[in-house]
């Protein structure tokens, strides 16, 4: 479903977490320099946005100081900051009628409501006219696997059901970018893949067999500017479509030897720590105390299920190769010419396909944005010998100089 009417305003729920923020900044990006970014060929595409479209954003209230305290945010001009508390299916249908699109960023990897939460969004969104929708979902590409196998990537299919049966009252889009790099630094999530403190790289195998697995990877800022781009300039060049988007895709060895040369903290290993049946017994175990209620860690269950989505490969982007999905990426790939720029040298973000020192960076930018307490990676770097520096920054000049302060909601 597209409409003739430009998209005058965009929502992002979670827009403090971790890609909601690279969400937001894009589609400030878009807005402010969209005569230079002229994306589309097709005249009447672009003008599907309106020039100065509002940005919106739903956050927690645990969230909302963390994210007001954020240094990037200072620079977004005109994004207003709402609160989702205690908002039932009505509450969100009357905020979300004034929406045209709806961005889900919400981080279900600790949650086991998932399905019961994005279904009332998207219920809403029916009820409040919204164009279009992206859903939350942001992983391996879960119409692969079949029912039973996964619980986490049955869910999402169940969700992409419903938007699917409703394409006649709101269009979707639906990116699947297999798993974000940045997360394997993560000391919160228990799906783990490196061990840092062994500088290993850890995976469970197939059964009697010691080929390592392929991971498609993909980063914050990318995956968030796909968000955007399709909201706004790709806005009917990707409805009701799904898009795969990979960075780059690596093996165990080959992610081992990207940290030992880019990262600097000495060599990384490789180490098979199971095999793909022992998760499913994992997974077994799990979702049966949760049922019993014998465990409320579930967090942990679903932590095996997304192992096994990975390790398994069934969740391989194989469309990545399409003409439609290189046309898109190539688009992507214009979007961050423009705006780099824009930003200045020193804040561009590089890719994992970048080299040297832009490498270096990347990695340990990487490490050191998990890290609760931001002098591990001196200490890290220190104890290592890397010789890495990290270079000061002053937040007051990242991206926008004179950019309002963020505005709160009602």
């Amino acid at each position: 479903m597209s409409s003739s009417k430009a998209i005058k305003s965009i929502c992002v729920i979670n827009g403090g977490g971790r890609l909601g923020r690279n969400i937001l900044q894009s589609l400030v990006n878009i807005r402010e320099n969209k005569s230079q970014l002229n994306i589309s060929s097709n005249s009447s595409k672009s003008s599907q946005v309106d020039p100065s479209f509002k940005i919106f954003t739903f956050v927690t209230p645990d969230r909302k100081d963390t994210f007001n305290s954020e240094g990037f945010v200072k620079q977004l001009d005109g994004v207003t900051v709402e609160r989702t508390d205690g908002l039932g299916r009505k509450e969100l249908r009357d905020r979300f009628a004034k929406y045209d699109v709806l961005i889900n960023a919400t981080d279900f990897e600790k949650s086991y409501n998932e399905e019961e939460y994005e279904s009332n969004v998207i219920e809403a969104c029916f009820d409040g006219n919204v164009k279009r929708y992206i859903p939350a979902d942001f992983t391996v590409d879960f119409n692969n696997f079949q029912n039973g196998e996964c619980e986490k990537m049955e869910i999402r299919k169940r969700i992409r059901s419903l938007l699917e049966k409703n394409q006649s009252k709101m269009s979707f889009t639906s990116i699947l970018n297999g798993v974000f790099l940045e997360r394997l630094f993560d000391p919160f999530y228990k799906w783990k893949i490196l061990n840092l403190e062994e500088q290993l790289v850890e995976y469970y195998g197939k059964d009697n067999s010691d080929k390592v697995p392929m991971i498609d990877f993909s980063l914050y800022p990318e995956v968030g500017q796909l968000c955007a781009l399709t909201s706004t300039l790709l806005f009917d060049q990707t409805s009701n479509k799904t898009i795969p988007y990979v960075s780059q895709s690596y093996d165990m060895n080959e992610l081992a030897e990207m940290l030992t040369n880019d990262l600097g903290h000495g060599k990384w290993k490789v180490k098979k720590i199971g095999t793909l049946k022992d998760l499913e017994k994992k997974i077994a175990e799990r979702k049966s105390h949760r049922i019993q209620k014998m465990d409320e860690n579930v967090d942990e269950e679903f932590a095996w299920d997304y192992l096994y989505a990975i390790f398994s490969e069934k969740g391989r982007l194989s469309q990545a190769t399409s003409t439609e999905y290189q046309s898109i990426k190539d688009v992507v790939e214009r979007f961050s010419s423009v705006i780099s720029p824009l930003k200045g040298k020193e804040e561009m973000t590089p890719s994992v396909t970048s080299s040297g020192l832009e490498r270096k960076d990347l990695f340990h930018k990487m490490v050191g944005d998990q890290q609760v307490d931001k002098e591990t990676l001196t200490k890290m770097c220190s104890s290592a010998g890397c010789g890495y520096v990290q270079v000061a920054t002053d937040s007051t000049s990242k991206i926008r100089p004179t950019g309002a302060p963020i505005k709160e909601g009602p």
